[in-house]
């Protein structure tokens, strides 16, 4: 048996796909938290505050939100992807994985092999100086 018949048996093994359907609605509810909760729950504990205050607040929690959404939903569809789009390079996926999933992605290269997963903890190392070096002087030409 191929090991691309071993893995659709094991993704649709009952527990593998409850877990994916509960990690969805999971995912669901903290996106009603996040949307619903947090604003009401800033706003009542930052009354002393100013209101862009508050915003910046929230605006650190959603980023945060984001990054860790970024990193699962990557993990998850991103090998996938590549295998239907042809990609099997270890360079181009761990590349991909890194910069795009972050440590979650480094750790799924890490399981497709030693390359990849180097590969995916330099480009996440570098994407992150990268943006941390580009992203003041493009704010300041934004704003």
């Amino acid at each position: 048996m191929s090991e691309t018949a071993s893995l659709r048996t094991v993704l649709r093994r009952r527990p593998v796909v409850g877990w994916a359907f509960y990690d969805w609605a999971n995912s669901a509810f903290a996106t009603t938290v996040m949307a619903g909760f947090f604003p009401v729950f800033y706003s009542a504990i930052t009354q002393d505050i100013s209101t862009q205050d508050s915003q910046f607040y929230f605006n650190l929690t959603l980023a945060a939100a984001f990054v860790i959404a970024t990193g699962m939903i990557g993990t998850m569809l991103g090998p996938w992807l590549m295998d239907r789009a042809g990609i099997h390079h270890p360079l181009a996926r761990g590349l991909a994985l890194g910069t795009i999933s972050h440590g979650q992605g480094t750790a799924q290269a890490v399981s497709e092999g030693e390359k990849q997963g180097a590969i995916a903890g330099i480009a996440m190392g570098v994407s992150a100086v990268l943006t941390s070096v580009a992203l003041p002087s493009l704010l300041q030409q934004i704003l």
